[in-house]
Parts: structure tokens; C-alpha cells; sequence
């Protein structure tokens, strides 16, 4: 049985679990880091591809608005990179509320408190 706890854990997960802190907790460095690397990632590159957003409150008809996003285009690649690392945390919150969560032992995770 793990010392770790499942609500410290759930918590993480639940609220900024995209970034792999819950893992982390649980001493699964590797995956946690990769958590982390893959939406850091994906963030820097979305982020990259929406940059002139901000223009488009400037922007007046729809066509331009159509003209500014053909010009714009953001790429899946990025999506994809932030997608990953969140929908992965919430299956681990749903292993953590069922008490199947491994820590970096192998050792389920079954206490609350």
C-alpha cells in the first residue's frame, strides 16, 4: 500500500492535472515531466499561432475577420499537444476516485486522508 493520498492527488489532477503535478506527487517523475513537457509545448505553439488574436477586436466586418483567420491558421499539431495532457488527467482522476492510481512503486493509491 502507497503512503501517498488519493485527495491530495485528486486535487491535483482535477485542477491543474494537465501540467502532471499529480503525478509528480505520486513519484512518477518520468510521465509527470512529460505531462508537463507535452502542454508546455503545445502551449508555447498555440500560443505562437494565435499571437495577432488581439487584432481582431479591431477588425470591422466579418470579412475581414474571414480574411485575418485564412491568413492565421491555427495548426492541430498544437491542439493536439495541449489535448493530450488534459484528457490524460482526467482519466487519472477517475483511476484516483476509483483507488486503481499506481505510484512510482506500483502500489495503488487507496487512502483518502
Amino acid at each position: 500500500m502507497s503512503n501517498r493520498r488519493i485527495l491530495p492527488a485528486l486535487i491535483l489532477a482535477g485542477s491543474v492535472g494537465f501540467l502532471g503535478l499529480h503525478r509528480l506527487y505520486a513519484g512518477r517523475y518520468v510521465t509527470g515531466l512529460l505531462q508537463l513537457a507535452l502542454f508546455t509545448v503545445g502551449a508555447a505553439m498555440l500560443w505562437r499561432d494565435v499571437a495577432g488574436l488581439a487584432g481582431v477586436l479591431s477588425l470591422e466586418t466579418i470579412d475581414q475577420v474571414v480574411d485575418w483567420a485564412s491568413q492565421h491558421p491555427v495548426r492541430p499539431l498544437p491542439v493536439l499537444l495541449v489535448s493530450i495532457p488534459v484528457f490524460w488527467a482526467l482519466f487519472d482522476c477517475f483511476l484516483l476516485a476509483r483507488g486503481r492510481f499506481r505510484d512510482t512503486a506500483g502500489n495503488p493509491i487507496t487512502r483518502w486522508v
